[in-house]
This record gives C-alpha cells, structure tokens and sequence, in this order.
C-alpha cells in the first residue's frame, strides 16, 4: 500500500485499507476538512492528487478490501487499473452510502469486466485528475447553499452572534436586493475579506458569501409569496440580469424552482366570480376549477418533497 497522508481523526489506514471515523454536516465543511480517499498504486498519479488536492485530506491505497466506511460525504477517486475483485466486493457493501456525484473513476484503460462491472456496483463520474479540484469545489458550494437555506433562522434570528457577525447579517438584509459582494462587506465592517470569512465560518458554519446570497435568496422568497408579479419582474427588483440566473441561484439553496416554490406556498386569488386571478400580475385571468384548492404547477422539479412546513413558513 502507498503511504498515505492522513489529517488526525479523519481517515485512519487499516491492515490494507483505510477506516473512516468522521461525522458532521458536509454543507459546514470547509475545503480544508473533505476526505478524499484515492484507490491507485501509481506513485505518479498519487503525487499528482496529492499536489491538487493540497487543501483536502487525501489518503490513497492500492486496495479497498480491508476497508470500513463510515462517512456518506466522502469523495472516492477510482483508478480502474488498481481494482480487483476484493475492491468490488467492498464497492458493492459501500454502494448506498456513496454518492454517485462524489465517485470519480479516472480514464485509465483496465480490463474489460472491470470497466463495464464498476459503473453497476457503482455509479460514478468520469474525469481526469485536472479536473478534480474543480469538481469538489463546485459539489462543497451546492452542498453549503442547501445546509444554509435549512440553517436561515439560525443565522439570521440570533442575538447571540459577536458584533462584526450581526452587522454582517444586518448588512446582507439591507443588500439582499442585488449582488453585494464579499469585498464591499468587509470593506464597509473595515476588517480584512480573511478575517471576516474565519469569523463567518466560526460562527454561522457558513462562509459570507453564501450568507450574502442567503440573504437575497430569502427576499426572493418573501417576494414569491407575498407578490403576484412575474419572475422577470422580481429578477430584475433583486438586480439579477435575468430570470435564468435568479432561478439557478434560488434552485441551489432551496431545491425548487421559484415557479414551483410559488405554487406551493402561495394560495390563490379568487375574485368574486370565482375566476382566478393570474400569478403574472398582468390582469389576465383563466378560469378556476371547482375541484381544485390551489394551483401547484404540472412541471414542478422532483425535488418538491423536499419542502416541508419548515422551509414554507412565512418570510415576514
């Protein structure tokens, strides 16, 4: 087995694998706190990761049999030339705590039966080792954003936060209508952008970007439920240069699409006629089904059920 190097109480080498021992929320990890496990035998590759991965605690071994998973947030990068039966048995016991878009296999030709076995046991991603850094980093983000939304009373209702941490909060609610960045904050509190994110992270678990985006997907929320204007309409009120992008960002904290989050937290107007007044507020109107309590779009993302009572309380 290849050396490994291992950050204290994370990943713990074992016989001829490795035994993870963490557990936390992966949305407040920070980069320097992702175990990456690295199956290969290839000193070359493995000093490449090493170098790539710096910010990470990267362990790598020749073989998985001996292993013990403990950690469903864990990323696992696959060499295919270093898999054998014994790393496919421990792949099939591993198979629903991974998750298939934290697996990488690496585009190295290896047998035939392994190539085509590894993607059933286990689904994965193909990519290069470049490309890893950039893989983690934009997975870390999403994960934050999702923890951030679920954590928003928390870091938005508490008194118990130092001063600089409650003048951010209360600088992110006074700017939660465009895109106020991280070096204006720290600029307008006159403390530096690394100090402000140590204290952000420390207190909140959040960095103060997703804070400050947190913020402004919040007002869109409180727009979506209170207002009957159009989604271009609250883009272009939260300085978004276009729907798409204020969709994109608000999908990334809360798993719904604004249409899809206004039609589950929004009841309908009825005028007296029993006709339902439009959603777009441009005072067109289509008549409202007796059967029907509320409108709730057809095309609603998947993700819905993730939206309980908690996350479609009022924004007030």
């Amino acid at each position: 087995m290849i050396p490994s190097r291992v950050a204290p109480n994370l990943l713990a080498a074992s016989g001829t694998g490795f035994s993870s021992v963490v557990s936390g929320l992966w949305g407040n990890l920070a980069m320097s706190l992702i175990p990456v496990l690295l199956l290969s035998g290839d000193q070359a590759l493995c000093d490449l990761v090493s170098d790539l991965l710096s910010d990470c605690d990267l362990t790598v071994g020749s073989c998985l049999g001996g292993c013990a998973l403990g950690l469903s947030a864990i990323w696992l990068v696959i060499d295919p030339r270093w898999v054998k039966g014994c790393c496919i048995n421990r792949l099939a016991a591993w198979r629903r705590k991974l998750d298939p878009r934290q697996v990488i296999f690496l585009p190295f030709p290896a047998a035939p039966e392994i190539l085509l076995t590894l993607p059933r046991i286990v689904p994965g991603v193909v990519a290069v080792a470049e490309e890893l850094p950039a893989l983690i980093k934009t997975r870390l983000s999403r994960h934050q954003a999702e923890a951030a939304w679920v954590a928003r009373d928390r870091i938005f209702d508490n008194d118990d936060l130092p001063m600089v941490i409650r003048s951010l909060v209360k600088l992110a609610r006074e700017h939660d209508h465009e895109n106020y960045s991280v070096r204006d904050a720290a600029r307008h509190l006159a403390i530096g952008q690394r100090s402000l994110q140590s204290l952000s992270v420390a207190w909140t678990g959040f960095p103060p970007r997703i804070v400050l985006s947190l913020a402004r997907v919040m007002s869109v929320a409180s727009a979506l439920r209170r207002e009957r204007n159009g989604l271009d309409f609250i883009a272009r009120a939260h300085k978004f240069p276009h729907s798409a992008a204020m969709s994109r960002l608000f999908l990334s904290y809360t798993r719904l699409r604004p249409g899809a989050f206004r039609g589950l937290t929004q009841a309908p107007i009825i005028s007296e006629n029993g006709i339902l007044i439009s959603e777009i507020g441009n005072g067109s109107s289509e008549p409202f089904p007796a059967h029907s309590h509320r409108p709730i779009s057809a095309r609603a993302e998947p993700e819905a059920s993730y939206t309980n009572a908690d996350d479609t309380r009022r924004f007030e």
